[in-house]
């Protein structure tokens, strides 16, 4: 296998890390099969006459397999294609071209009946390996990195059986400890899956509530007409322009780049819109004499963004305390309210990113240069429904409380994704050792 650039002095001779109960082989050594199916671009057929046939899109970045994109060919054809790659539980399947190289999934008695494009391959263990284990160094630093690096490709990537059987591959010697590494791991991927579905739910729940509270309200009974269709009694409708003044952002000046150091003057870019926020993980920042040219060009803490160029076009959000003041980028604009006194900001940004108001802004973009774009003018004409203040209040409140849920749930995911992360470091090349009962 040709390396395309030096190997990292991290990977170059893994026995120099590696305890000294483990090994690293290629991966032929330790299977009894490596096989794909023949070349020829299959005969699809439908879902009712067919048996299933996966591909490298049907495989996820979670080792998982994504069966709602699934094709069918004939059962003729998946005989002929079965006396190569006989599948089986517990063989692993593996991308091999592509920009999905490096995928795999590892068989389960659930489903395991169905062929594989060529653009996949099958790998089945001998005694020496746990299935469990292989699948989780296949998705490990090292092996991906080795993919990424190690593979003499042009253009599309597209790795051989030979080579694919040449893998370095890392393993203690004990198979209970390559079990108790796989279960581990597998506990910490299913803590992630468990979140990620809570997110999801609440998602659903907060879209449905946002859908109810901003178009019926709180225990309302009586309706009637408006502009934008049918509202509670009591509630009006009005154009932006009716409560806040909309003005751009403003561009570096030509030429100047962004800060290399840190400096007072953050410049808020689209890319750091988040969640009805501002993230602060990647702002950039400019230099004094660059902020005293578009110094006009600041937000407030008591003002709404709105994205008005690009495919983010729309995004609303409130700026974070410690961003008050900072530039922002022309591809924004900026809500300056006139009273706040009648009007809770956060029900108001909860309404700019309904339904309600983004269907009037996606009929009134424009394409300048071939960029999706949004006139200051049409943001300014945007109806908004507005109860009273108080249930203002009580409607961000709800919509609030469950945003916060949702900000803790994936705190605790992206906690559970850095430890995954560092496990599968530690566990797959033992500089953390795992404990065998018994």
């Amino acid at each position: 296998m040709s390396d395309l650039v030096p190997l990292s002095e991290k990977w170059r001779n893994p026995q120099d890390f590696l305890p000294k109960d483990w090994c690293c082989n290629p991966l032929l050594s330790v299977t009894m099969k490596i096989a794909d199916r023949d070349h020829t671009t299959p005969k699809y057929i439908s879902k009712d006459e067919g048996v299933p046939i996966v591909s490298p899109t049907n495989l996820c970045e979670d080792m998982r397999l994504d069966l709602r994109k699934l094709k069918y060919i004939s059962e003729e054809a998946h005989k002929k294609n079965k006396k190569k790659t006989d599948l089986q539980p517990s063989d692993i399947i593996f991308s091999r071209i592509g920009a999905g190289l490096g995928k795999s999934y590892l068989l389960t008695k659930n489903f395991y009946d169905f062929s594989i494009l060529h653009s996949l391959c099958q790998i089945r263990v001998n005694e020496v390996l746990s299935p469990e284990y292989l699948l989780w160094f296949l998705r490990s630093d090292y092996l991906q990195w080795r993919l990424k690096f190690g593979i003499q490709s042009i253009g599309v990537p597209d790795l051989g059986l030979g080579e694919i059987g040449e893998l370095p591959i890392f393993y203690p010697q004990s198979k209970e400890e390559q079990k108790k590494i796989a279960t581990i791991l597998t506990a910490v991927d299913n803590s992630i899956e468990k979140t990620q579905a809570q997110i999801d739910k609440l998602k659903d729940l907060k879209t449905g509530m946002m859908q109810t509270l901003l178009t019926k309200g709180i225990g309302h009974t009586e309706f009637k007409d408006s502009p934008v269709g049918r509202i509670p009694v009591g509630w009006k409708v009005v154009k932006i322009c009716d409560l806040a003044d909309v003005k751009g952002g403003k561009r570096l000046p030509k030429g100047s780049p962004f800060s290399e150091e840190k400096t007072p003057y953050p410049y808020i870019r689209i890319s750091d819109f988040s969640d009805g926020s501002i993230s602060t993980e990647n702002i950039k920042f400019v230099r004094p004499e660059d902020r005293e040219k578009i110094k006009r060009y600041t937000i407030s803490k008591n003002d709404i963004y709105v994205s008005i160029a690009g495919i983010y076009l729309g995004l609303f959000g409130e700026v974070p305390n410690t961003l008050d003041g900072a530039l922002l980028t022309e591809n924004a604009a900026k809500l300056i309210f006139k009273n706040l006194s009648h009007l809770n900001k956060t029900y108001f940004r909860y309404m700019c990113q309904s339904n309600l108001v983004q269907s009037q802004l996606l009929q009134e973009k424009g394409i300048g240069a071939g960029v999706p774009k949004l006139a200051l003018f049409r943001i300014s004409e945007t109806f908004i429904v507005l109860p009273p203040k108080s249930e203002q209040d009580s409607i961000a409140k709800i919509l609030s409380e469950l945003d916060f849920s949702i900000f803790k749930k994936g705190a605790k995911l992206r906690s559970n994704e850095r430890i995954k992360k560092a496990l599968m470091q530690d566990l797959l090349t033992g500089k953390v050792r795992v404990k065998i009962d018994g």
